[in-house]
């Protein structure tokens, strides 16, 4: 696990180096590019070039880092989005749940059948399982899930965990960011399984649960991963079994994410020393036409000779 919590270290380094490319980028994008469109003779010369020059290059660089940082920002929101609902569904449910207190732990009893525990709440984190949980589980299995959301609940797990999903879905351009997200989960899911097994000393309580809830999935589940014991994952497994946790580490990702992070960077310090508002958007259109007229007549081409290709099969015999 040591070797676990160095690559998340590496990678939410990493994370902080691409923020500070994409930061240079758009701060690039903001001081060199232009919307004032070229004068006319440049608009004709432009159209006819078929190769993009360097500047357009980089123009289409800096559009580019724009565009994908807008949309790593809406795949940021989309996390909080789903707790928000998931918060104002809790809140109304929680004014009027009963209470029941396991081994000194308070926890709010939702309505339901199907068997549900989980812990949520960034600031004021709590414990819920459902009535369903409760009148499946036996008392030491009850005692083995309350003591695993306890530990998510005393480690702040909902809150971190949902800011590493956050950042590594805003973060898209960098997939070791996202894989950490899911590395720290499991490894939040093992080590609260650790935490349960120590307070009832033996782990087929834990196991016994676990299998009751796998038998009967979270609809809680649908609206934000909130940490609990809903999902099994191999790591689980293994610990469980008294084998070492597992944790696949995909080098590719980190390279990946080192090739995104080296070439947005580069683009934004080219950006940002080039003089002010000289690249400019539409002349880069321009400069496209002749691409983009070249690539529909292939397309177009293409299309002919596939129906021509397949017009004999077509024919009634």
């Amino acid at each position: 696990m040591n070797n676990v919590g160095t690559w998340n270290r590496l990678a939410i380094g990493w994370a902080a180096v691409g923020l500070a490319a994409i930061a240079l980028g758009i701060t690039g994008a903001l001081h060199a590019l232009t919307l004032a469109a070229p004068m006319g003779s440049s608009w004709l010369e432009a159209c006819g070039q078929l190769l993009l020059s360097p500047r357009a290059l980089l123009t289409a660089g800096l559009v580019a880092v724009l565009t994908l940082s807008m949309t790593g920002l809406l795949r940021g929101l989309a996390p909080l989005r789903r707790y928000r609902t998931m918060s104002r569904v809790l809140r109304r449910e929680h004014s009027s749940a009963q209470r029941l207190d396991v081994d000194g732990v308070q926890i709010s009893i939702l309505p339901g059948e199907a068997p549900r525990a989980f812990c949520t709440g960034l600031l004021r984190p709590r414990i819920y399982l459902s009535a369903g949980a409760i009148a499946r589980l036996t008392s030491d299995q009850l005692r083995a899930v309350v003591a695993h959301e306890n530990h998510h609940l005393r480690r702040r797990d909902p809150l971190r965990l949902l800011l590493l999903a956050t950042l590594g879905r805003a973060l898209f351009l960098l997939p070791a960011i996202g894989q950490a997200g899911e590395r720290s989960a499991a490894l939040a899911e093992v080590e609260a399984d650790a935490a349960a097994v120590r307070k009832v000393g033996q782990r087929r309580h834990l196991a016994a649960a676990l299998l009751a809830f796998a038998a009967s999935p979270s609809v809680a589940a649908d609206l934000v991963r909130p940490v609990g014991v809903l999902a099994i994952a191999p790591q689980r497994v293994d610990a469980l079994a008294g084998r070492p946790p597992r944790f696949e580490e995909r080098i590719g990702l980190f390279a990946a994410s080192s090739a995104a992070v080296i070439l947005i960077g580069a683009v934004g310090l080219l950006a940002a020393v080039s003089p002010r508002a000289s690249l400019s958007v539409p002349l880069l259109l321009a400069q496209s036409c002749m691409l983009l007229m070249l690539l529909i007549s292939l397309g177009g081409l293409l299309v002919l000779l596939v129906r021509r290709a397949r017009g004999p099969s077509l024919l009634p015999r």
